[in-house]
């Protein structure tokens, strides 16, 4: 399974190549959505169609606000460059056990140093 991040959607939509990965994990069921990467994208401005794809797909749990206090402090997350919605997708994909889609290096960076598997390859 594999938690596919804000970045990589974003990519999808607009038929970049390099992120039409997501499709085969859509169809190989293996493609999982968070909370807030639904939140992002709807303040984005997805279509309904889009919208209605992402609904289908299976979430993983939103950690609690303590949860994700913690998660920063264990994991020394200060200073690092990312935000609380990168830091509740850490901490989710850690919790699941499962792999991670993102473009955005700061949170790859982030995801490699705790030991979360991340593709696309770089």
């Amino acid at each position: 399974m594999i938690l596919i991040d804000t970045s990589v959607w974003i990519r999808f939509f607009k038929g970049s190549g390099e992120a039409k990965f997501a499709a085969d994990k859509i169809r190989e069921n293996t493609a999982l959505l968070h909370p807030l990467v639904f939140g992002e994208l709807l303040l984005g401005g997805i279509s309904g169609e889009n919208e209605s794809l992402l609904q289908a797909l299976p979430s993983v749990p939103l950690p609690s606000p303590e949860r994700i206090y913690r998660f920063i402090k264990d994991n020394v997350f200060q200073g690092k460059g990312i935000g609380w919605v990168d830091v509740a997708i850490l901490c989710s994909v850690q919790e699941a056990g499962v792999l991670l889609a993102t473009f955005d290096q700061t949170l790859r960076s982030c995801a490699l140093d705790i030991g979360i598997p991340c593709i696309p390859g770089k």
